[in-house]
Parts: structure tokens; sequence; C-alpha cells
């Protein structure tokens, strides 16, 4: 796991957020987003995707930021403090009137992490369909073990041989191969904890904030679990 120091008295890029209660509709033209403090190849991208769409910088720079995050947060971990250590992980929300392509701009970014994990489901696929046939074959062997360990007990016979068989067996049991889908938007909290304990990596994605949280993890009962969980 990569530890990557990052804090605003370290880096001279560091741009200070202006609160948008602070600010008029107009002031926001003299704030621009400071993309030129950005690395090149994000701020190419940034610009790219900006002009070819035409819309808002910030929307763009929200949309590649939450796609770079899912990519880096199972490798790179941030450094805030000497002692203050936290996943890359990135909570955006998107407000925006109706036409301002937030959905447009999205899909050109999420666009190669679905391709990429398309390429990675077709192996996965072909992996479970082995592991299929694979634990179709050690349940037989395994089943047939048991029997005779359970027939040398009844007849009062040593059983140390066959439970040794038994462990040599179980180091040989199939594992299941991980589904590697990892763009989330209709789940439930046991759904999200289940998956994050098998791949420890998810984009909760959605065109529209209500799918996600106005969905039964939001609700009252289960708000608190919920969080808990994204924590």
């Amino acid at each position: 796991m990569l530890d990557i120091a990052h804090t605003h008295q370290e880096n001279p890029l560091y741009w200070k957020p202006i609160v948008d209660d602070e600010l008029g509709a107009s002031e926001h033209q003299r704030y621009p987003f400071p993309i030129e403090n950005t690395p090149k190849l994000f701020r190419d991208a940034v610009l790219e995707v900006t002009e070819a769409v035409q819309c808002p910088m910030a929307l763009t720079v929200a949309s590649a930021l939450s796609v770079m995050s899912l990519a880096i947060s199972p490798l790179i971990d941030v450094r805030r403090k000497s002692d203050l250590l936290g996943p890359s992980n990135l909570f955006l929300l998107t407000l925006g009137d109706s036409g301002e392509r937030k959905s447009t701009v999205d899909k050109r970014f999420i666009q190669p992490v679905k391709e990429f994990v398309r390429e990675l489901m077709s192996v996965y696929q072909s992996s479970l369909s082995d592991y299929q046939a694979d634990i179709k074959v050690f349940n037989e062997q395994e089943k047939s073990l048991k029997k005779a360990i359970r027939d040398a007990a009844n007849n009062n016979k040593d059983v140390s041989i066959l439970q040794e068989e038994m462990r040599e067996l179980e180091k040989k049991r199939p594992k299941s191969p991980i589904c590697p889908y990892v763009l989330l938007d209709n789940f439930t909290t046991e759904g999200l904890n289940k998956h994050l304990s098998k791949l420890p990596v998810a984009m909760i994605h959605s065109d529209e904030a209500g799918i996600v949280l106005g969905g039964y993890s939001t609700k009252q009962d289960n708000i608190m679990s919920f969080l808990t969980v994204l924590k």
C-alpha cells in the first residue's frame, strides 16, 4: 500500500476551497476552478472533456476525480498529517440544472471503467465455470472421505491416516473467483458489506442522487449501519 503525504503545508499547490454560501452567483466568475494547479495528465483530460461537452469545469473535475479515486483507492492511502492516515476514497455530489450535461460528462470518464470491467467479467465467467466443475469433484471426494472416516470410527478402527487425508484434501479446496464488478447503484447495506469483504473496492455511482440517497439503505432505520460501512 502506497503512503502519500499530502497536507496543505507540504503542498504548494494547495487550494483553499470557497464556500458557496459566501458567494453570489456573479462571484463564481471571479473564482474559476484552479485547473492550472492540477497534474498535467489530469488537467489535459479535464480540459478536453470540458471543451468537447461544453459544461462547467468544476463538473468535469468532479467526474474525473470520482473515477481516479476508484482506480487508486485499493493501492494508495493518504497521510494528511504525520499521525493521520486514511484511504483515498472520495464522496462527491454534483448539483446542476437540467441540461448542464452531468450525465454526459460522467459517461466520458466512466466508459473506460465499464470496458475494463467487461473484460474482467469475461475472464471471471470462464473462471467461474472452471470453479463450478472443480467444486463438484471436490465435494464428491470429501463425501467419500467422510464416509470412510465414519465407517472406520463405527468399527473402532484408527482414523488418523484418513484424518491426514482430509487435511490434505481441505488444502486443495477450490476457491471461488471474485466477481470484479465495482460499479454499484442499487444496493443494500448488507450487499455492500458482502461485496467489500470479497473485493475491497467499489464505486457507488448514479446519475440521479435520489437512487442512492433515497434508497432502502438510507431509510431512518438503516442509515447508521449504511454510514458505518462507508466509513
